[in-house]
């Protein structure tokens, strides 16, 4: 009985292990401010956070793109208009998976400038 207690132990230890998570940001650009984190998962992405535009008028988006060694995948954005909105999507990938996301913050009236690139641990 104590042999089958001790497997049992030992099996749920392993369904409950966490998937790597990087941080990104704070990043803050002239009309707002991105933050979350990303989980490695075997071949996709999640990611979590927040985009806030400071001003009304032009909104602020945040683009991640997602790569294989240097291969791009493609992209997603998320915008904010004079307040915080909140990020959480998952990105699927390829056999190999995502090994690379690059982080934009964009004014979409003017510019948008890559502030981050976070590669899978």
């Amino acid at each position: 009985m104590a042999g089958a207690t001790v497997a049992l132990l030992a099996a749920t230890a392993g369904s409950a292990m966490a998937y790597p998570l990087s941080h990104f940001g704070p990043y803050t650009g002239t009309s707002g401010k991105t933050e979350g984190n990303i989980t490695w998962y075997n071949r996709a992405v999640g990611v979590q956070g927040y985009v806030t535009d400071f001003v009304g008028g032009p909104t602020t988006s945040v683009i991640f793109f997602f790569f294989q060694g240097d291969s791009n995948l493609g992209s997603t954005s998320r915008y904010a208009d004079s307040k915080e909105r909140s990020i959480n999507f998952t990105q699927d990938g390829p056999s190999g998976g995502i090994t690379k996301v690059e982080v934009w913050l964009c004014n979409n009236s003017e510019t948008c400038v890559q502030r981050g690139t976070i590669l899978r641990p």
